[in-house]
């Protein structure tokens, strides 16, 4: 199977859609969020991560400008506990948190959307949220059965296997498999996605500065390969069979036609083109597994 065999776009069902307005938007939130709001370009929706003060990952979310407010979005899951972490710090500023999940529809292509859209989208903007250039599409509820059936008709049924397999060719952390609240942005590689180390403070800014000067986290998200099928919750070993990591996420790859993984790594195992062995608790059977270089940035 082939990328461009594949139709390309996707609904993320109920995915957390939050709007904040108000004259202290940019101050807030800039305070909130790893990545520096100010650089925000018009149709661009940035990866920014929210933080407990200890600099553990509350949120991986996506921030963009919308009119007069900042459109906040997240993984179906974190709903009531980011609207919860965001308000829970607004104190005496002049900003409205507002949940609009109900009333909103995100789509997302892998490149632009097509002409002839039948209805008027509440927003549109690129971002890479699965490795690759691609277009949030976000309509409003009563909408999104006409734009569902246009890009049915432009583009054919939507393809979540695609995008699944791209997200971990391209090594995208995901909330549940990859990314939870005892993570730290820097092992799952959202250092060089999703932090501005040069902005002004923010919570967990602390933390993470320091983990940058020390040079290095005790794990890593990797990429890995494999001939035989991978199985998330796979205990990884090394040569001698000391304890190595653990496989996160696991797809067929279109591109090598074998398998293909995420996993949290070990210092010792992380450097690609080591070879590891990979065996479902209370199996005999091991698979044999290679760690991958990241795809260049």
């Amino acid at each position: 199977m082939t990328p461009a065999a594949v139709p390309r776009w996707i609904e993320l069902p109920g995915q957390t859609q939050l709007l904040l307005s108000g004259g202290d938007r940019l101050r807030f939130l800039n305070g909130q969020v790893t990545t520096d709001v100010r650089k925000l370009d018009p149709g661009i929706a940035r990866a920014a991560c929210v933080l407990t003060a200890k600099g553990k990952l509350c949120a991986l979310v996506r921030v963009a400008a919308e009119n007069e407010a900042y459109r906040i979005d997240a993984d179906a899951p974190l709903r009531e506990e980011l609207i919860a972490r965001i308000e829970r710090y607004i104190i005496a500023d002049d900003v409205l948190l507002e949940d609009v999940t109900e009333h909103r529809v995100l789509l997302h292509l892998a490149g632009p959307v097509p002409d002839g859209l039948p209805t008027t989208p509440v927003a549109t903007c690129a971002t890479d949220r699965f490795g690759i250039p691609g277009t949030d599409l976000i309509v409003a509820a009563p909408d999104a059965p006409a734009a569902r059936a246009f890009l049915t008709g432009q583009l054919g049924e939507s393809s979540p296997d695609f995008f699944e397999q791209t997200r971990i060719d391209r090594a995208v952390p995901v909330w549940g498999s990859e990314l939870g609240p005892d993570t730290l942005p820097p092992e799952a590689g959202l250092d060089a996605t999703a932090i501005d180390y040069d902005k002004g403070c923010y919570l967990g800014q602390e933390i993470i500065s320091r983990l940058r000067s020390v040079g290095h986290v005790n794990r890593k998200l990797c990429r890995l390969g494999a001939s035989a099928k991978l199985i998330p919750g796979m205990t990884l070993a090394g040569p001698a069979g000391e304890p190595a990591g653990t496989i996160t996420s696991a797809a067929p790859s279109f591109a090598l036609d074998n398998w293909m993984g995420l996993g949290y790594l070990k210092k010792l195992f992380w450097t690609p083109g080591t070879r590891l062995a990979a065996n479902l608790p209370g199996s005999d059977t091991a698979i044999p597994v290679e760690v991958l270089p990241n795809h260049p940035a």
